[in-house]
């Protein structure tokens, strides 16, 4: 699916290669730190007395910062500028890192807040620099995003446990501030250099006439009755909120990111209780299922090619489902589990960025289609891992969340079914 008002004159490979390098720094660290905590969430509850709901409440605040500051982020972005908010996406997330892991209960939950604020803005702009930077290989670009969103994570779940053996949960918390650091640095370079380039190139193109158009309007990201005219003239598009295939994408994300999050906050513990293992034998093993994320990450763009992208969604939703009601039935085939859930996971976030980007008419409407999906997404499925904890706290076992989340599973796989219907329809 072509994505022409999203294109833009080829910049030098060696300079795309660096933005590339950037932007996956920026992945690496845009859903990690959510991570850092679990593998050592029982040092965490020991040392400061939370509970399992207040447990759950660490990763859920974040997940509810990107829902609700959705909204403001993208207008933030539309101040500053892309570039800019990717340097302040990475400095504001190394500041929440610090803050969380030197102070007490108090600490955690304002360094959270504050890695909340700065990687919604994240979750936004790393859409728009794909957009604009990458535009010609949507798919396989979003897949190595996605790869890298999970790289990172997988990186945390098994790293942590360990280097907490060595300074304490609190010095191996703190010790991923450097990854961000080193992201903020490398894109304020590379974002410099691109932009002399832009500029030169500017300068000496030569100047093509134009075909007139209607001067497009732009409303706030929050504008929910107003409608995008772009394009030649006569040529009326609606806003994202009044299209239905993008409230079915959002449907599709909230249900996606519940599972999600609620096996990635609780996948060790489970490990633990049900399967007796150890803090960093359950960490590892957790990691598993972050890593095999880069299957589903990798591989959708390639299985994309031969089948449509809708009915990918509900091959993966299957997926979701098979994991959910594999970890509740039969616990001890985890390592199965941990390759359907991680190609689910994997998989999803890469068709639905890559639908949101391949619809999308130009770069403000890219950047408003991913506010409304990811805004609403985000915000609805925040209680996941407050639910599901709440759960295990109120039954004493996990099969009761674990029965929600199979459920949830199967809602998903109708949504995604309803989705590709909306998709043939439309390109019919």
């Amino acid at each position: 699916m072509s994505t022409p008002h999203l294109s833009r004159p080829p910049l030098p490979r060696v300079l795309t290669g660096a933005l590339f390098l950037g932007l996956v720094l920026l992945a690496l660290n845009l859903r990690s730190p959510l991570t850092t905590l679990p593998p050592v969430i029982d040092r965490v509850r020991e040392d400061t007395g939370l509970g399992d709901s207040g447990a759950g409440m660490l990763t859920s605040v974040p997940v509810l910062c990107f829902g609700l500051l959705a909204w403001p982020a993208s207008l933030l972005i539309r101040r500053i500028g892309i570039d800019r908010a990717v340097v302040v996406t990475l400095l504001g997330a190394a500041a929440g890192i610090v803050v969380r892991s030197v102070g007490g209960v108090p600490g955690l939950f304002i360094g959270m807040v504050v890695t909340g604020v700065f990687l919604t803005v994240g979750n936004t702009v790393a859409l728009l620099v794909i957009g604009r930077d990458f535009a010609a290989h949507l798919g396989a670009v979003n897949g190595a995003y996605t790869a890298s969103l999970n790289v990172g994570t997988m990186l945390t779940s098994a790293l942590t446990a360990p280097l907490a053996g060595l300074w304490g949960w609190r010095g191996a918390a703190g010790s991923w501030a450097a990854l961000a650091l080193t992201g903020a640095l490398l894109w304020w370079a590379v974002a410099a250099w691109r932009s002399r380039v832009v500029a030169v190139t500017a300068a000496t193109a030569p100047t093509v006439p134009t075909a007139p158009t209607v001067p497009e309007r732009i409303p706030d990201a929050g504008d929910a009755g107003a409608a995008v005219t772009v394009g030649t003239v006569g040529t009326v598009r609606t806003a994202p909120t009044h299209r239905r295939y993008v409230w079915l994408l959002a449907g599709v994300l909230t249900l996606h990111l519940f599972i999600y999050y609620a096996l990635t906050t609780w996948l060790p513990s489970i490990m633990a209780d049900r399967l007796g293992m150890g803090p960093e034998s359950a960490g590892a093993a957790a990691s598993t299922f972050q890593i095999l994320a880069l299957l589903g990450a990798f591989g959708s763009p390639v299985v994309a090619r031969l089948i449509r992208q809708e009915t990918l969604l509900v091959v993966l939703a299957v997926l979701w489902t098979v994991t959910a009601v594999g970890m509740l039935t039969a616990p001890a085939l985890w390592p199965v589990w941990c390759v359907s859930g991680g190609i689910a996971q994997g998989g999803v976030f890469t068709v639905v960025f890559t639908l949101i980007v391949a619809r999308s008419r130009n770069a403000d409407d890219n950047r408003r289609t991913s506010t409304l999906v990811q805004g609403w997404a985000y915000t609805l499925s925040a209680v996941g891992p407050v639910l599901t904890g709440r759960l295990h706290e109120l039954s004493g076992s996990w099969a009761a969340p674990l029965t929600l989340v199979s459920v949830l599973a199967a809602a998903l796989v109708a949504v995604a079914v309803v989705l590709r219907t909306a998709g043939a329809v439309r390109t019919s």
